[in-house]
């Protein structure tokens, strides 16, 4: 059901969207004030108790924009890492955002809050430093999703 639910909100956020922009050209297009919010999706996800990787991840990310401005758009992963120290003292390098992870493990989804950091990307695994919000992550699991909390104009 909620794997169901996931696909169907990545299917209506990705065609929400004219067209396919990068992170920098989608944020400069709206107001600076807008929040953005992004989802990312995995086949296979592992953790080794401080790193978490994410295996044959979806090269794009699809970023929304919260209420009221309700835009949508994707960006590469590597646009998304490469992005992540930008604005200094304002970005995710200084301020770590928050994920949700839902990881598929022996049928049932588990769900966990984690907070980001040190992102790395090879072209098919994307990995996080991670400290335990809520819950924890399971050494391994399938269909995974994580959804990163917000930045603006002024973070990203």
């Amino acid at each position: 059901m909620l794997k169901t639910f996931v696909t169907a909100l990545l299917g209506v956020m990705v065609f929400a969207s004219s067209a396919v922009a990068e992170m920098a050209e989608t944020i400069a297009r709206n107001d600076k004030n807008t929040s953005w919010l992004f989802i990312s999706t995995a086949n296979k996800l592992s953790f080794n108790g401080t790193t978490v990787t994410l295996s044959e991840v979806s090269p794009r990310i699809v970023m929304f924009a919260d209420r009221p401005r309700r835009v949508a758009d994707t960006v590469s992963v590597q646009d998304f890492v490469d992005g992540w120290a930008k604005g200094k003292d304002n970005s995710f390098q200084s301020s770590p955002p928050n994920a949700g992870f839902t990881v598929w493990v022996d049928g049932a989804y588990q769900v966990s809050v984690m907070q980001l950091s040190d992102p790395a990307y090879d072209g098919r695994n994307l990995s996080f430093k991670v400290k335990s919000v809520k819950g924890q992550l399971p050494k391994s699991g399938e269909q995974t999703s994580i959804f990163i909390d917000w930045c603006n104009q002024i973070m990203c």
